[in-house]
């Protein structure tokens, strides 16, 4: 009995020390997640996350063309040689055929 009274007269008294969030999302909970600093940022952040992705997304698969198109205008201002483009080039350039064979047989 008594390895159990020392081995409980050694454990700490009291409440708890409070455990320091490490880590970026640790941190982010404490800021705004727990009981007393609960707040609606969080629901902000998502907001202009997912809007920011939306627009990256937007521009990579939709807009980038025509911001190309703007360069059409802007860059022959600085320089003679617009064939550089690669807009211009997809744009412009069409494929004809340069002869019409037909043969029969």
């Amino acid at each position: 009995m008594e390895r159990v009274v020392t081995f409980y007269a050694g454990l700490p008294r009291g409440p708890a020390a409070p455990v320091k969030p490490t880590g970026l999302i640790g941190r982010y909970q404490a800021r705004y997640f727990s009981g007393k600093n609960a707040s609606g940022v969080p629901l902000v952040h998502a907001i202009g996350g997912i809007l920011i992705l939306g627009y990256s997304m937007e521009y990579y698969f939709h807009l980038r063309m025509y911001f190309t198109a703007i360069t059409l205008l802007i860059y022959p201002l600085y320089s003679r040689d617009i064939t550089n483009l690669m807009f211009f080039d997809q744009v412009t350039t069409r494929t004809t055929p340069t002869k019409l064979s037909l043969s029969i047989r």
